[in-house]
């Protein structure tokens, strides 16, 4: 395994991993586990997007479930690893693979410039 440090954004919204049949799968300790997809333009021709695989578990992956939403612009590090694996018509296919172990958010993309209305509204408390 390999140890690797993204910077990119969430493609889609962290989703639950789950068996063929939709159940959830845990970790031994019952955490959760979620899936997501980081893209990380490439430096020299914005174009060429490069998209990595990732999963992360337990109270982290319950943390970012939580909080990141697809476009937020996330740093992550964890470890990178190759799988070979047999497709659906049965040829053999190699996947890589990364299984995060800390990120940091660092652009929430719903926060760049919210609309006016969407500000919270605010009362004045009473009786304090």
């Amino acid at each position: 395994m390999a140890t690797i440090t993204i910077f990119g954004r969430l493609g889609a919204d962290p989703t639950p991993a789950t068996r063929r049949d939709g159940s959830p799968i845990t970790t031994k300790n019952g955490g959760s586990i979620y899936n997501l997809s980081i893209a990380e333009p490439n430096s020299r021709d914005r174009e060429l997007t490069n998209w990595h695989q990732c999963t992360i578990f337990g109270a982290q992956g319950d943390l970012l479930a939580r909080s990141a939403m697809k476009g937020d612009r996330l740093l992550i590090e964890g470890q990178q690893d190759f799988e070979t694996y047999t497709d659906k018509d049965g040829n053999p296919r190699m996947g890589v693979k990364t299984t995060i172990s800390r990120f940091t958010f660092v652009e929430a993309k719903r926060d760049a410039n919210p609309p006016v209305d969407s500000a919270p509204k605010y009362q004045e408390a009473s009786n304090f």
